[in-house]
């Protein structure tokens, strides 16, 4: 009986302890990036070549967490030889940095196609958590280049809802434990 007191102790103390912080993070949230038509430039002048550098304006409309997030039209250079020297900024307080990423070029039927993702940081203010930005860009023939982005912020759990699995866990190996001493 005094293993069970010490278990319900353990689970009310873990739980006391982990409600009294909040998760210093951003919840979860995403931004739609729009690049600026016409504003693409690629050097060298080919979307297929995987050594080349992409420079472009971009807007920002951000959503849930991250719905305050705007942005007037800014620059970007995305250098595929360098993937992790990514950042992307609002000039207001947000940043993504990429901390590495990937990449596919190809060409289907003359349409020439640069598609990834960056893995890194999004941070607001003093805020930051883990995020994923993905990125499609298109060139038919010798038309400028078009695309667009997406930033998936991933949301990290605040330590009451961890404790509180954990009591779930306790409570459920104390009934099992209660099923084994009857029989």
């Amino acid at each position: 009986m005094h293993k069970l007191y010490r278990i319900l102790l353990a689970g009310a103390m873990l739980a006391v302890a982990s409600s009294t912080t909040m998760a210093a993070g951003l919840g979860a949230g995403g931004i739609n990036g729009g690049v600026v038509a016409n504003t693409v430039t690629v050097t060298p002048n080919d979307l297929s070549n995987s050594s080349l550098t992409l420079t472009a304006s971009y807007t920002l409309d951000g959503t849930g967490s991250l719905a305050t997030v705007t942005s007037p039209s800014l620059p970007a250079t995305l250098d595929l030889g360098n993937l992790s020297s990514f950042t992307l900024t609002n000039g207001a307080g947000f940043t993504f940095s990429a901390a590495s990423g990937t990449f596919s070029a190809f060409t289907v039927a003359g349409t020439k196609y640069l598609i990834g993702s960056l893995m890194g940081t999004a941070s607001l203010g003093a805020l930051s958590n883990p995020a994923t930005l993905s990125f499609t860009f298109t060139q038919i023939g010798s038309n400028p280049v078009g695309g667009g982005f997406s930033l998936a912020v991933t949301a990290i759990p605040e330590p009451s809802s961890v404790a509180l699995a954990g009591i779930g866990l306790a409570a459920a190996g104390l009934f099992g434990l209660r099923k084994r001493v009857t029989k």
